[in-house]
């Protein structure tokens, strides 16, 4: 829905594959309400028609779900980061090279999604440790690991 006196706040992307769009909307009247509207990504959608047409266009979307999902993956660090201080559990962690790893996967959410996976094994195969390393049984291992945590324990050995 494309309320009416209102001005459009954010509108981003919910899911992979780009079918959901959600809408903020901020009231021009007195009473400055927030509104969220959430709908279909598709050209016989006349609220999705109107979005593009006098709101915003389709990079901006794609640019704001990238900002909305680098700032809450941001925030969920720094929760994670606030856990592990509050368990006592930061030097533990994060203190020494040889650092209890299986406590730090403890930490880590695994949604383990095929292209989560994917895309994490590309980021650590660029760390220059990673890359230059001559061990092909630890880059076999990273390569063949199919959860994160398990993509987590390979890196970690590097």
């Amino acid at each position: 829905m494309i309320p009416v006196d209102h001005t459009l706040v954010n509108a981003y992307f919910t899911d992979n594959e780009k079918s959901i769009v959600c809408t903020e909307w901020q009231s021009n009247t007195e009473d400055e309400a927030f509104r969220t509207y959430t709908f279909n990504v598709d050209e016989n959608n006349r609220w999705w028609r109107a979005l593009l047409k006098h709101h915003i266009d389709i990079e901006q979307i794609h640019e704001n779900t990238y900002n909305r999902i680098r700032n809450m993956r941001q925030t969920y660090e720094n929760e994670l980061k606030e856990i592990a201080i509050a368990n006592n559990e930061w030097d533990d962690i994060f203190g020494n090279r040889q650092a209890d790893h299986d406590l730090l996967i403890k930490y880590i959410n695994t949604g383990d999604g095929e292209k989560d996976v994917f895309n994490l094994k590309l980021k650590l195969f660029e760390q220059e440790h990673v890359f230059k390393s001559n061990n092909r049984e630890l880059k076999s291992e990273l390569r063949k690991a199919k959860t994160i945590a398990d993509v987590l324990k390979a890196y970690l050995k590097f």
